[in-house]
């Protein structure tokens, strides 16, 4: 495989439009110099492969044998004895890329969750969030939320004890993907809901767009998302592959 110089890279940039999220994702690699793209060899631009530090992994273009053998190599061997939570998420939708990843990622599959995971990706309805803010729960006064500008989070605590937050998972092209926690302990309190409020409200105050995008088998979270006035825009289908035990 070839590794792309990020100077290289508006060479495979049309390959990877069609993904939902592709202007939010390069806008970061290139700012921030997170992830890398890979080409079969340096005079082939047919095809490439996008490696996060999520575990995302793109592959677009023309397909090739011989390519597609050293990226899943590459990401068996090198990437995921490292990885923590080894788990990988696989986005094409070229159906030659699909059918082979089907096949070669059969070993790995969740039991849980299978091999396929849906991402769905949420825009904000203005009316609907404004109707859904006049009803929002006051924080409890035995908690105290804090605004942390170093990530871009509203963190709520009790006491010393951080119990939810909603954060800026990663922003880009103007849009913010938002990531929200609650210990489970404090859940059903609405504390999620205020977190939620306080980042959306900072985001509209900056001309920023917030983006909630959530998996399909997270119901909880894409019931968040439709309380609050999200409304889904666009899903992609995602091969999902758990090496744990591989």
């Amino acid at each position: 495989m070839h590794l792309l110089d990020i100077k290289q890279y508006d060479k495979v940039k049309h390959l990877f439009e069609f993904f939902y999220n592709f202007a939010w994702l390069i806008d970061i690699m290139e700012t921030k110099g997170v992830g890398k793209i890979y080409t079969h060899d340096a005079s082939d631009y047919k095809a490439a492969y996008i490696e996060t530090p999520f575990s995302d992994f793109y592959m677009a273009g023309t397909f090739n044998q011989d390519f597609f053998d050293d990226i899943i190599h590459h990401i068996i061997h090198d990437i995921m004895p490292k990885d923590e939570d080894k788990l990988g998420f696989f986005y094409t939708s070229d159906h030659v890329w699909r059918k082979h990843l089907d096949e070669v990622l059969l070993p790995f599959e969740d039991l849980e969750y299978g091999s396929h995971l849906i991402r769905k990706y949420h825009q904000i309805d203005l009316t609907k969030y404004q109707a859904f803010k006049k009803h929002i729960p006051l924080l409890p006064a035995k908690y105290h939320m804090v605004f942390d500008k170093a990530d871009v989070s509203f963190r709520i605590y009790d006491g010393d004890k951080e119990i939810c937050h909603c954060q800026d998972f990663g922003q880009g092209a103007g849009i913010m993907d938002l990531d929200v926690f609650t210990d489970e302990a404090y859940r059903h309190q609405g504390l999620a809901q205020i977190s939620c409020v306080a980042l959306i409200d900072y985001c509209l105050s900056n001309d920023i767009v917030p983006l909630w995008g959530c998996w399909d088998k997270n119901i909880k979270s894409c019931r968040l998302a439709n309380k609050i006035g999200f409304e889904c825009i666009a899903e992609e289908q995602v091969n999902f592959a758990n090496f744990i035990n591989n």
